[in-house]
C-alpha cells in the first residue's frame, strides 16, 4: 500500500516538474511571468486555456508547494488574444 502511495506521488511531482520546466523555457521565449500547464504553441493556436485552468486545479497542491517553499511562480490566469 506504502509503495502504491509513494509511487503515484512521485509520478504527481514527476509530472508538476515536467510542466513547470516546460513552461519556464517557453515563457522566456514569450515573455511570460507564469506557469502555463499546456504548450504555448496549442494555446496560441486554439486560443482555449481550459486544459490549463483543469490542470490549475489538478496541480493547485504541487504548485503551492513550489511557491511558498521554493519561490516558484503561480499559473497564468488569463491570456488576452485580441483587443477589438
Amino acid at each position: 500500500m506504502l509503495v502504491t502511495i509513494t509511487a503515484i506521488l512521485m509520478a504527481y511531482a514527476g509530472r508538476y516538474v515536467q510542466l513547470r520546466q516546460r513552461s519556464y523555457a517557453e515563457s522566456v521565449e514569450h515573455g511570460m511571468t507564469g506557469i502555463l500547464y499546456t504548450s504555448s504553441d496549442d494555446v496560441f493556436r486554439t486560443q482555449d486555456l481550459t486544459l490549463h485552468y483543469r490542470r490549475c486545479v489538478v496541480f493547485a497542491p504541487a504548485n503551492w508547494v513550489d511557491r511558498t517553499f521554493f519561490g516558484g511562480d503561480g499559473p497564468i490566469r488569463c491570456i488576452m488574444f485580441s483587443l477589438e
